[in-house]
């Protein structure tokens, strides 16, 4: 009997009612997604030059104003505002936490993980991932992770930042991330009220 491959044990838990060719190919995927993961080496670097690109676009705006009036007609503002409002909320959205650059690359992966196995769970297996200790999702990011680093670790921190994230719509596709998890516990409740009634 033939040892079962890495792509083989997460298609276990997943357990995709269709489309398993395409699930394998994009198993294979995200485990070489984790094992490539890197981060910002320099968030706060990032931060300060998108302010200083607000100062500067907020000082044009002003040698704008500060020309004749048949100049500044071909001249609107309107785009440097804005670029302005975008820059200024990309910038408030940088988190800066003070940490080991090895120990950011490994948190970025751990979240990495969390995510994949959220959508993994989502979009293949059709299931809502919950937060319950010895469920599915902490499994399967847990096996995610170990798969492609080859080291065993607790996911249930980063499995619980990136539902938090997700509320916070933080993260990519969290808008959509976040019906999901309402329709899911809106089915939940439903359910129980119907189990309820035949009780």
């Amino acid at each position: 009997m033939r040892q079962k491959s890495k792509i083989d044990l997460i298609v276990e838990v997943v357990r995709p009612p269709e489309r398993e060719a395409e699930c394998r190919k994009h198993v294979a995927l995200l485990l070489s997604h984790l094992r490539d993961v890197t981060v910002d080496p320099a968030p706060k670097r990032t931060r300060d030059h998108l302010r200083q690109v607000i100062v500067g676009l907020k000082n044009a705006k002003k040698e704008i104003a500060a020309l004749p009036p048949h100049f500044r007609s071909d001249l609107p503002t309107t785009e440097l505002d804005r670029l302005i409002k975008v820059a200024d909320a990309r910038a408030k959205k940088i988190v800066v936490t003070r940490s080991g650059g090895s120990n950011k690359v490994e948190a970025a992966r751990k979240l990495a993980a969390a995510a994949h196995a959220f959508d993994l769970l989502n979009d293949w297996g059709r299931r809502v991932p919950t937060l319950s200790r010895d469920g599915e999702y902490y499994a399967l990011a847990a096996q995610l992770y170990r798969l492609a680093t080859d080291r065993n670790v607790d996911l249930e921190g980063p499995c619980k930042t990136f539902l938090k994230l997700l509320e916070k719509d933080d993260f990519p596709n969290a808008s959509k991330r976040k019906r999901m998890i309402e329709d899911g516990r809106k089915a939940g409740e439903a359910f129980e009220t119907i189990l309820a009634r035949w009780a």
